[in-house]
């Protein structure tokens, strides 16, 4: 059983005979600047099951983790919100301290994360509800405007973060290192409000399939799920999607599509031919709406929203433009955030009208981070490592191109700043959104090892490893990822599994190309990026 310790504990400081009593008689230190009270330590030997469930997510079932003293803790923020956190300190400290970011509308902290992405690489981790209590898609505390604020401004994850330091500090009585920010999805739009608001904060950024401009997203999502509408002839069925998906993927011999963007397929191929069973193709209607999908996205307005889906995202498309999939992301907005009308669908939306224009005006929270203008981040030397599952069904891997040719055109047209010694833009084939899919998709990104995708632990494959190198000794990112051969799993190790394949990450706008030769295709070094 852990060690649980109930505040508060009035014990001597000096009498210290472990860690676990460490654990426990610890006090938060004095902060001039920020507040919090400590409401619960818990201590866990190695090798002790971490059994924390929650029924909002954010839960953790292992006993694959290293000693660590878990520290649970309410931080007051502006509004009269308070932000319950939790930091974990490992036994073992390398100085380095990770945060890790939320997904959907948060509400949970992240303790997979916390888990096998901190305190199992020697961090100390800190994750935050952001200040309420729900599902990655439970939107009803956002509807106050101070709660909102606290989620989307950053103020919850920075002030919590700026917490654990202080803690990491006192804890083990010396300096805090390297300081790391790791997020993807609702957390890669974390980083890039970090980028943006919070430059000082911490010395490597992380942020991967990035919901950084708000506003298009969700005007993407209504419209895609309007060209599949159900009572519709576009609309699609399960099998459907998979038919589109396998006629899109058979053109290649590992099903991994490399660079989508190039991909030429064309869904007429499925086109129903004269008396076949209409369940096993595609009617012209359902074809035309198919290529919406690959294709860019506009407003009634012909106001620009997003660059489309790539093929080889099917598989996940399906469930995401479904009728009967309340858990539309945008849907939900639309009826909370957007027009105040709690009984809003989506045959509401007057597809003659612009809905863009109203997302952006609104822009509830300040949600949208599309500003390129990050120099007070760039300017330090400081660093960002920016991926995208190029197989992701949620958020258009273009939204990340177009980020980074922003970003670039930016830094070339208003400073003198190197922008490559500081940014990489990772493109990952076949990986759906975060974590998943048929490519090489495990190298430590949030949520991939509580999810079943682990990493090796070190600075070749593992991202946040490779992120603290880069920061401490200047040696630039070559990571390699994997394609686990066996079943992935939480309940193991990746050294305890079999390699199916790996590639190399290249930074965009290399792709990873084989070098032929009889070169073993399985093997990351028989490939280069160019």
């Amino acid at each position: 059983m852990p060690t649980r310790h109930l505040l508060p504990i009035f014990l001597a400081a000096s009498v210290v005979f472990g860690w676990s009593d460490k654990c426990a008689d610890f006090k938060l230190p004095e902060s001039a600047q920020y507040t919090a009270s400590l409401t619960d330590a818990v201590y866990y030997a190695a090798g002790e099951e971490v059994n924390i469930t929650d029924p909002n997510g954010g839960g953790i079932i292992t006993n694959q983790l290293p000693a660590f003293c878990r520290l649970i803790l309410d931080v007051p923020l502006p509004g009269n919100v308070t932000a319950v956190s939790e930091v974990w300190l490992p036994d073992s400290w390398t100085s380095r301290v990770l945060a890790v970011g939320n997904g959907g509308f948060a509400g949970n902290i992240n303790r997979g994360d916390l888990g096998f992405q901190a305190v199992d690489l020697g961090f100390v981790g800190v994750g935050t509800d952001t200040g309420h209590v729900g599902t990655a898609y439970t939107l009803g505390p956002l509807l106050d405007p101070e709660t909102l604020l606290a989620f989307t401004s950053g103020s919850a994850l920075v002030t919590s973060s700026q917490v654990a330091f202080d803690i990491a500090e006192a804890y083990y009585g010396s300096a805090v290192g390297t300081k790391i920010y790791s997020g993807c999805s609702t957390g890669g739009g974390q980083a890039m409000n970090i980028l943006e608001k919070h430059p000082d904060v911490f010395d490597g950024v992380i942020g991967g399939d990035p919901d950084y401009w708000h506003s298009h997203t969700v005007s993407g999502q209504i419209q895609f799920q309007q060209y599949f509408a159900e009572n519709t002839s576009s609309y699609m069925t399960a099998y459907q999607w998979e038919l589109l998906g396998n006629e899109v993927l058979k053109q290649f011999l590992d099903g991994v599509i490399n660079d989508p963007r190039i991909c030429p397929f064309r869904p007429e191929t499925i086109l129903c031919t004269y008396g076949q069973n209409k369940s096993e193709c595609l009617n012209p209607d359902q074809v035309t709406s198919v290529k919406k999908l690959y294709s860019t996205w506009t407003d009634i307005n012909s106001t620009y929203i997003f660059g489309g889906y790539f093929p080889g995202s099917e598989s996940g498309l399906g469930p995401e433009v479904s009728a009967d999939n309340l858990g539309s992301f945008g849907a939900i907005q639309m009826a909370g955030l957007y027009t105040n009308n709690t009984d809003w669908v989506l045959a509401d939306w007057n597809t003659s009208a612009p809905l863009l224009d109203l997302l952006v005006d609104s822009n509830p929270g300040g949600w949208d981070n599309a500003n390129p203008n990050i120099t007070a981040f760039i300017s330090q030397g400081k660093k960002f490592l920016h991926y995208h599952g190029f197989s992701d069904p949620l958020i258009s891997p273009v939204s990340s191109i177009e980020w980074f040719e922003t970003l670039h055109s930016f830094f070339k047209t208003y400073t003198t700043l190197d922008l490559a010694a500081s940014y990489k833009f990772l493109p990952i084939p076949g990986m759906d959104h975060c974590a998943g899919g048929r490519g090489a998709v495990s190298f430590g990104g949030q949520g991939q090892a509580s999810s079943g995708y682990p990493a090796p632990k070190d600075a070749q494959h593992q991202i946040t490893l490779a992120m603290a190198e880069w920061i401490e000794k200047g040696v630039e990112p070559a990571l390699i990822t994997t394609k686990w051969a066996t079943s992935e799993t939480t309940e193991v190790q990746a050294s305890e599994l079999t390699v199916n394949f790996t590639r190399p990450l290249c930074a965009f706008p290399a792709f990873a190309h084989y070098v032929g030769s009889g070169a073993d295709e399985n093997k990351a070094e028989s490939f280069e990026c160019y």
